[in-house]
């Protein structure tokens, strides 16, 4: 473990002394565990709630209607490029 040092402005300093007297925990572990709450943990991410929301992103899309003539498409505008260069 690596000793820091961090500077809280006083609402916030008395706010985590009383918190640390109630939980009967020092200040640096509360810090400690809301940091890594914050931004440590990623498992509490749903993954399947992202791909639902992802789900039919493009269903709108006019140029998406044939993905096979799409990407054709995409793939014929740099051919005769990657001809020459390959």
């Amino acid at each position: 473990m690596r000793r820091t040092q961090l500077y809280l402005n006083d609402e916030l300093y008395r706010f985590l002394s009383t918190l640390s007297r109630q939980e009967n925990k020092s200040i640096s572990e509360l810090v400690r565990s809301a940091i890594a709450e914050k931004y440590l943990i990623k498992d509490t991410i749903n993954k399947v709630d992202i791909v639902d929301r992802l789900a039919g992103i493009w269903k709108n899309r006019e140029d998406m209607k044939n993905p096979g003539k799409y990407i054709r498409a995409l793939r014929k505008n740099t051919r005769k490029k990657r001809l020459r260069n390959g």
